[in-house]
């Protein structure tokens, strides 16, 4: 059955079917070409507008539509092959975000597996799931409130700091259901932040910074630390 529906799993196509009949309102069975533009630029806006991007899109369409089973537009079994072909896409758009994410942020591989697992908690996800895990604003805050009791001011200034990070999409391709939700490598750079800065210490104030809180709260398991510069 896994391989019969291009790869996805049964749960996912269900999904996917909601999504196919979104596009297919008259219920025809199939996308025309219209339908099928209208689900990409909704879908994948970055891939569909992003000119340095359009030689790709064409690659996309052009090899997984080359049998398409149907004359009059795309099917339910081309729509999965499609989806399949952008999922990939994407997931080698994700692989690289991450390793440029991993380097800029200087975390060593032991502590991204930390702050990876940290992620996946905050995000009520799973690290067997083949989507990608997304996390809000309010599950951030929720994850930093543990750490560090957050009051109304910090909770703005804590927002400020995650919407600097999570909007940094000029020429990416996301997948995410919200551009205002963070990603993986968006969470690694937020962390290096709050990190470096101490934050929200400040000089002239007796406020304690996350580093200690965080060392606090790990100190029975295997806490972050700061990378050694070079």
């Amino acid at each position: 059955v896994y391989k019969s529906n291009g790869g996805w799993t049964e749960g996912e196509v269900t999904q996917l079917e909601k999504v196919f009949n979104k596009y297919d309102v008259k219920r025809k069975g199939f996308l025309s070409s219209k339908e099928l533009v209208r689900m990409v630029e909704d879908m994948f806006p970055v891939l569909a507008r992003d000119r340095r991007l359009r030689p790709d899109l064409q690659r996309i369409m052009k090899e997984a539509l080359s049998g398409c089973t149907r004359a009059e537009g795309v099917g339910m079994q081309d729509f999965l092959k499609l989806m399949q072909f952008f999922r990939e896409f994407q997931d080698g758009q994700r692989l690289h975000k991450e390793q440029q994410a991993v380097q800029a942020s200087g975390w060593e591989h032991t502590e991204v597996a930390q702050l990876r697992d940290l992620f996946i908690a905050a995000s009520n996800a799973s690290h067997e799931s083949s989507l990608p895990a997304e996390l809000s604003f309010e599950q951030f805050r929720t994850m930093i409130h543990d750490l560090y009791p957050l009051g109304d001011a910090l909770t703005a200034e804590l927002k400020y700091i995650f919407a600097k990070f999570t909007r940094r999409i000029v020429g990416e391709v996301r997948s995410k259901q919200s551009f205002e939700d963070a990603d993986f490598p968006e969470f690694l750079l937020m962390m290096r932040y709050l990190w470096d800065t101490d934050w929200p210490s400040s000089p002239g104030t007796s406020r304690i910074g996350i580093k200690a809180k965080f060392q606090d709260k790990t100190e029975t398991e295997k806490p972050v630390k700061a990378p050694v510069k070079a």
